[in-house]
This record gives structure tokens, sequence and C-alpha cells, in this order.
């Protein structure tokens, strides 16, 4: 065992970390309540009436504790897809959002560390890409891989803190196959346009197209 574990000593997070956490969640909050159509409550009425700001402290206290925990015995620090597994967890137990009916507050809370798996893993997958990738992503993804089963087994199952992670890592998956398809569809696409310019070029007599091959290039370099 490592001599220093017995002088180790866990910092508690500090007041300014939680206040830089509740500033993210209050943003996470907007894109959620924006993404489910709410017509019921607006984002700036759930963030002042309907959170439990102590449960929104707890949650990151958690996050606290599992990233030096990751950095102390590991030496590494936590990656974006467990960090945004260990969020879900602790809001499925702590269901800091309280909304009264019709908006069942458990459920906003289950459909919330849903939405939190996807909207942090969008950004460690798309991150560094174009607008239009990036649109097309979360408008396919979100809606469309397996919601309800999520949902369900959000409600069903106690689901441990290690399978969490699993699952966040297989959202990651399903991300960026989905921007890598997408991309592959525009390099297709902007190839075969090409393609045709280049055709139409050499049937009227043009003998160099150089140029259209070193575009063609560019292409492909664009999206490998």
């Amino acid at each position: 065992m490592n001599g220093n574990l017995t002088a180790a000593r866990y910092l508690p997070a500090t007041r300014d970390s939680l206040n830089k956490h509740r500033e993210k969640f209050t943003n996470h909050l907007k894109w959620f309540v924006n993404w489910i159509g709410n017509k019921v409550y607006s984002a700036e009425d759930i963030i002042n009436k309907h959170v439990d700001w102590d449960m929104v402290d707890e949650i990151h206290k958690r996050l606290h504790q599992r990233q030096n925990y990751y950095l102390f015995f590991h030496g590494t620090n936590l990656k974006q897809t467990r960090q945004a597994a260990t969020k879900a967890y602790w809001i499925l137990r702590y269901r800091p959002i309280k909304l009264p009916t019709p908006l069942k507050d458990y459920d906003a809370n289950i459909h919330f560390a849903y939405f939190i798996l996807f909207a942090d893993n969008l950004l460690e997958v798309l991150g560094n890409e174009s607008y239009e990738i990036r649109r097309h992503v979360i408008r396919n993804v979100l809606k469309e891989h397996g919601k309800d089963t999520f949902i369900r087994g959000f409600s069903e199952y106690d689901i441990s803190k290690e399978a969490m992670m699993l699952v966040s890592e297989s959202i990651l998956s399903i991300l960026d196959c989905e921007a890598r398809s997408f991309k592959k569809e525009q390099m297709l696409r902007d190839l075969q346009l090409l393609f045709n310019e280049m055709t139409k070029l050499e049937a009227g007599g043009c003998e160099d197209c150089a140029f259209l091959r070193s575009r063609i290039n560019e292409v492909v370099s664009k999206y490998l």
C-alpha cells in the first residue's frame, strides 16, 4: 500500500466550486426544458421555485468525491462520460427537481438524468464538430435511441454507479457512431458533386483536372 494513503486527507468541495456547479446545473436545466417542450412550466419558473438547491449541492459533492477518488487511487482524471454517469446516478437518488402535478417530480428527475447522460456525452463527442453535425446528432439521437427503454429502466431498476457508467459509455459509443455515420454521408455527397463536376469538364475537353482532384483530396481529409 502507498505510504501516503494514511496521511491523505480529502478536501471537500468549496463554496465557489458548488456555485459553479449550480450554474452548470441551471444551464442544463434550461436546455432540458427546451428539449422536452414543456408548456406547463418555464425554465425560469422551475429554477426559481421547483429546484432543491441543497440537493444540487449534494450531487456536486458526490461528484467531487468521485473525481478525487479516481485521481488519488488511479492517478487519472474522471472522464467526462463517467462524470455524466455519476451526476445521473445521484439525480435519481436525490431528485432535486420538485415539480407539483401534473408533472410528477420523480418522472422529471428520471427524464433529466437521461438527458444529462446524453448532454454531457454530446459535449465529449461533438465539441470540435461543425454546427451541422452537432445539430444532426442532437436531433436524431436524443429522441430516437431507446429513450423509453432508458426511462423504464431508471424507473423500475436499482442501477448501481458502476452500471450507470456502463450505460454512459454505451451512449458515448452511440453518439460517436451517429456522428461518424453522418460525416460519412456528407463526405460521399460532397465527393459525388465533385465527381459530377469532373465528368462534365472532361466531357468538354478539359485535359487537366488536377485542381478538382486536389479538391477531392481536401474533402476526404476533411471528414477522415
